[in-house]
């Protein structure tokens, strides 16, 4: 196990902080289906954190020290708790794939719960972190009526043929 230092420290944290930011401003915009994904950066986000902690004694010392809260967050209780229940479904899962598949990426959204409530504490990036969520929600929530309107003016109705861009479809 290594101690990298200084310099090493800083650029981890704006890595982190940087894909952190981009996935939270892009997640909302990016639909779930097709062949444009997220998983890709989020796994990258996780093992970045994953590899800090075998590069930084610091990273390690707030771990333990942030131990204690996890025992505290019944949001992080639950989503731990609906993710066990997500691979113990697999027992009977009609398509073990997927449901390993959403078992993962679950798992991988409460690695970045973690980063995002135990390790980004700077009051002004947690700001744009909000500040860029909300601005994605509000691009696609235009871009949505946008999508209701051309599809109206048409005279065809909102169906699956029609498909429209929603916030709510990636949360």
């Amino acid at each position: 196990i290594l101690d990298l230092k200084g310099d090493h420290m800083k650029i981890y944290r704006t890595i982190l902080n940087l894909l952190t930011l981009i996935f939270i401003f892009i997640y909302p915009l990016i639909p779930s289906y097709g062949k444009i994904g997220l998983d890709y950066l989020l796994m990258l986000i996780i093992l970045i954190h994953l590899a800090s902690l075998i590069f930084f004694k610091e990273e390690r010392r707030n771990l333990k020290k942030n131990l204690s809260l996890f025992k505290e967050d019944k949001i992080l209780l639950i989503a731990i708790s609906l993710n066990l229940l997500m691979y113990i479904s697999l027992i009977y899962s009609v398509d073990r794939t997927m449901t390993l598949l959403n078992s993962y990426r679950f798992t991988y959204f409460i690695g970045l719960y973690l980063i995002i409530g135990y390790k980004i504490r700077e009051k002004g990036y947690f700001k744009l972190l909000v500040s860029g969520f909300l601005s994605a929600s509000v691009i696609t929530a235009f871009y949505s009526f946008y999508q209701s309107f051309k599809i109206i003016e048409q005279n065809l109705s909102i169906d699956r043929t029609h498909r429209i861009t929603s916030f709510l479809e990636n949360s």
